[in-house]
């Protein structure tokens, strides 16, 4: 199994979308993370632990952030600060009203666009057995106004029946630690 790309979405300091694509090299496979202090190494892999574990993650504090915060606190707080003013402007309570009755309609894009945030993990050359596949993503996100997170995971681009039967955090248990 090799990681072929993680998109982090308005996740912590990663404002907008950031996709980070490893190369596929047999002679050079090993990618190292590096910067200066407070440019987001530590919140990266924070990310990829909540996107595989999520509520798991509450054992694993991220960097600034107190062991004992609760997982929801944790989830609230994940979101980038710029994009949260964005959408924390542009939001009555009418329009949150009308959200949460109706759901984002086209009028209510940038508000959705700026108030969930994202981490999506893209694997491939993986063995799962019964499910031929090239690729699976892995799609954790939270919704800062629903106040829901959802795991989703797709195989070659579609959503599969096996994770709607069992749910997507009994394959990510199970399936792929398993390969």
């Amino acid at each position: 199994m090799i990681i072929q790309s993680i998109t982090l979405n308005n996740y912590r300091l990663y404002e907008g979308v950031n996709t980070i694509k490893f190369a596929l090299n047999e002679e050079k496979n090993v990618h190292l993370v590096c910067g200066e202090n407070g440019f987001g190494k530590t919140t990266f892999l924070h990310s990829l632990l909540w996107c595989l574990y999520g509520r798991f993650v509450g054992d694993v504090p991220a960097s600034g952030q107190d062991a004992n915060v609760n997982y929801n606190a944790l989830l609230q707080s994940n979101l980038n600060i710029n994009a949260a003013k964005r959408y924390q402007a542009s939001l009555t309570p009418e329009i949150t009203a009308l959200i949460k009755k109706h759901g984002y309609t086209n009028e209510f894009e940038e508000i959705k666009k700026d108030s969930v945030y994202s981490v999506t993990i893209r694997f491939s050359e993986l063995a799962i057995p019964a499910i031929p596949c090239r690729v699976i993503d892995v799609i954790r996100s939270y919704d800062s106004i629903f106040q829901k997170e959802q795991v989703e995971i797709m195989i070659d681009g579609v959503r599969n029946e096996l994770t709607e039967e069992i749910g997507p955090d009994v394959l990510l248990e199970f399936g792929i630690s398993l390969v």
